[in-house]
């Protein structure tokens, strides 16, 4: 189980990984992955873990600074030797005050030969916050929108956002958990929104 926690003036930031025998608990503390006092990294939350198909696992991560990748030991208990953060997404908050271009909630999947990369957008706490979508052949690859825009510069395909009329059931909708195909072939998931959970 991957944690972030913060200390409540926000002055630092980390990722934790706890471990059971079974997946009901009870969870003990494992180990600390990152340590925003250590990388600099603004805002080291939001961890997503995956298994690329380069048979490496790696995890994604944070929000306000910018969303990284880093590749982890095999047992997911520890960064690989020698791996650094690599900047994959988003732009940091004082290059866009807005919140538009600066990602968060890091959440991927891999269908028809494409890894998607789902992020957030906009602010958590009203109408703006939106879910946005980018793709790349390989998970270490270039993640990129629909019209060839880079994640890292701040672009992705909107998929999920508040109506205009302001008349949608959910209201900023955006946070993705986790998304998977289904048996049927459909790809299916969760979110968050101001609102609650959709």
């Amino acid at each position: 189980m991957y944690l972030s926690l913060m200390k409540n003036d926000y002055s630092n930031s980390i990722i934790v990984v706890c471990k059971s025998k079974n997946p009901f608990g009870k969870f003990s503390y494992a180990a600390t992955l990152q340590d925003q006092s250590q990388t600099g990294i603004a805002d080291t939350i939001d961890p997503f873990v995956v298994w690329g198909e380069d048979n490496k696992l790696y995890m994604f991560y944070g929000s306000t600074n910018g969303i990284h990748r880093i590749e982890l030991e095999e047992d997911g208990l520890s960064v690989k030797e020698n791996a650094s953060p690599i900047h994959v997404a988003g732009l940091s908050i004082s290059q866009d005050p807005t919140r538009e271009k600066v990602f968060e909630g890091s959440s991927l999947f891999y269908f028809n030969d494409y890894w998607y990369f789902l992020v957030s957008s906009g602010n958590y706490y009203d109408n703006t916050y939106k879910l946005k979508i980018g793709r790349s052949k390989t998970i270490t690859g270039t993640f990129k929108d629909k019209d060839g825009n880079n994640m890292v510069d701040g672009y992705g395909t909107v998929i999920l956002e508040t109506e205009t009329d302001n008349k949608d059931v959910y209201n900023g909708p955006a946070h993705c958990s986790r998304a998977f195909v289904g048996k049927d072939g459909k790809i299916v998931g969760n979110c968050s929104s101001s609102d609650s959970e959709v």
